[in-house]
């Protein structure tokens, strides 16, 4: 017909380019499904961002520790739980504040017993004395069992940890005996007393009626001895 048109008359159709084949396909990235969220959202460890973060948590960390330390200095030195020349001083007061000594783990040697006993001698408000992980020996036993003689106001005393063998245990086991009628417990345990050192506190137990707690275990005394069941009983009746 005339004047209609056909598609195709006087018209090229139109060619692809040659570019489309060069054209760069899309890039989708995906997440399996599996995955947690810490997989897919965390950085990597290597990260910039992630190191910057670690310095930064352990930056406030170390400065909450370090003021944590100095806010708490000066009531460590005024507790009982520092040894200081401060602290001796204290206690030869009988300041009331200083109501126990509690020196666990503080590297202290004889001497330095020696120099506690001193005050403690006529100190009447300290009651509980801890001395465990330390370094005393007989010798710093002997200086504990001489003060035990005099001061009347201590009624717990632990020593556990430390190295007393059966002489410092049988210079402490006296002076339950022969004077001391305060203390209520002793702690010696995972030293080495021995048998000896037992049976010294069993004797004293004929005379000292106010001890209700001795600790022992860890000293090299079987199970199944007699001591241990002797202690035991009088202990009972105590």
């Amino acid at each position: 017909e005339q004047g209609r048109r056909h598609p195709g008359d006087g018209h090229q159709r139109k060619q692809p380019s040659k570019l489309n084949k060069f054209k760069k396909p899309s890039i989708r990235f995906t997440v399996k499904k599996n995955h947690s969220i810490a997989e897919t959202t965390a950085p990597p460890e290597s990260s910039s961002f992630r190191v910057a973060s670690q310095k930064f948590k352990h930056n406030i960390l170390n400065s909450i520790g370090e003021f944590l330390n100095s806010a708490f200095a000066d009531d460590e030195e005024t507790s009982g739980s520092y040894f200081s020349q401060d602290l001796l001083e204290q206690l030869g007061k009988n300041d009331p504040t200083i109501k126990g000594v509690w020196l666990q783990s503080k590297g202290l040697n004889d001497h330095h017993i020696q120099q506690l006993c001193e005050p403690l001698i006529r100190n009447k408000v300290v009651t509980e004395v801890w001395l465990p992980s330390n370094n005393i020996t007989d010798v710093g036993a002997a200086h504990l069992a001489h003060m035990l003689k005099f001061n009347k106001s201590i009624k717990e005393l632990f020593l556990g940890e430390n190295r007393i063998g059966p002489k410092g245990a049988a210079a402490l086991a006296v002076a339950l005996a022969r004077g001391n009628n305060t203390l209520v417990a002793l702690g010696l345990g995972d030293n080495q007393i021995g048998v000896e050192g037992a049976g010294a506190f069993a004797a004293a137990l004929r005379h000292n009626h106010s001890l209700h707690t001795l600790d022992i275990k860890g000293n090299g005394i079987p199970r199944n001895s007699s001591i241990r069941g002797l202690l035991h009983k009088m202990l009972e009746f105590n």
